[in-house]
């Protein structure tokens, strides 16, 4: 039985102007044609399953849509086609170094975060070391160059 599943995720942003007017003003707008709305479609046709213990790499450009589905997998953004089922707590750190404070140290800053995400002391006591070393294989494969 599959922890996390995508089924044809899409997700789509309406760019436009969407200042506060009147139904008067919308209505005028629409007529003359000057209100115009863009389509974006961030993210088209996602689709995945991850097993209990399976890992999932998200690769793209910028503005490929990776954090856009980070969002929508956390339940922060609702798909705007297809859906995201799930069994358990799904909790998100989408920003590197998003929340942490410069005044504390690693050890602190990681309490702290774990503490965030529900996790208890005792469990983050146990998996101190486990964490720092694959954050720093993570950081340290994105900061340096291979080769």
């Amino acid at each position: 039985m599959s922890v996390l599943e995508a089924h044809n995720v899409s997700i789509r942003y309406l760019k436009g102007n969407f200042q506060n007017i009147g139904l008067k003003d919308y209505i005028m707008r629409k007529i003359t044609g000057t209100y115009h709305v863009e389509s974006f479609w961030a993210d088209r046709d996602i689709n995945f399953a991850l097993e209990k213990g399976d890992m999932l790499g998200i690769i793209g450009t910028n503005g490929a849509g990776k954090s856009t589905l980070l969002k929508a997998v956390s339940g922060v953004m609702e798909p705007s086609i297809g859906y995201i089922s799930h069994t358990g707590t799904i909790s998100s750190l989408l920003e590197l170094g998003g929340g942490f404070d410069d005044n504390l140290t690693i050890r602190e800053n990681t309490f702290l975060r774990g503490a965030l995400l529900g996790y208890t002391r005792q469990f983050l006591t146990e998996k101190y070391d486990e964490i720092i070393a694959e954050n720093f294989r993570i950081i340290c494969s994105a900061s340096f160059p291979q080769g």
